[in-house]
């Protein structure tokens, strides 16, 4: 999409230690909902920052209103895609919880371990 280099080079630094742009920069789309809010964000800040007529606003309101025509016309991809990574989060969850069960118990099991070796060494005959 032609619009879309203007946001192919981060902002100013020194700018953005001074506006709420760090707050936009940092978000994670969890979802399609997530993904088109911060499309509508990215188009209200660039009117608040640059005003109606800038290049930067215009180019914002053609990535947003492309982004929000394409999300609508893959409705249903999108929907089965959202509900795959449901799952898939799910299952991670789960396994990071085994994997932290299973840590859990060999630590358990080595500390067990060494007192075991401790107490024979302690109890070991000398000749």
């Amino acid at each position: 999409m032609a619009s879309g280099w203007v946001f192919l080079a981060p902002t100013n630094s020194i700018h953005l230690l001074v506006t709420p742009w760090v707050a936009c920069l940092l978000q994670v789309y969890r979802s399609r909902h997530d993904f088109i809010t911060d499309m509508r964000l990215l188009a209200q800040n660039a009117l608040q920052f640059n005003g109606p007529g800038h290049e930067v606003y215009l180019c914002a309101s053609e990535m947003r209103d492309f982004v929000l025509h394409d999300l609508r016309d893959r409705d249903e991809e999108m929907g089965q895609l959202e509900s795959t990574l449901g799952t898939l989060e799910e299952s991670k969850a789960s396994l990071d919880e085994s994997q932290s069960e299973i840590d859990r118990d060999m630590e358990m099991i080595a500390s067990r371990e060494q007192a075991s070796k401790a107490q024979l060494a302690t109890h070991t005959p000398h000749e």
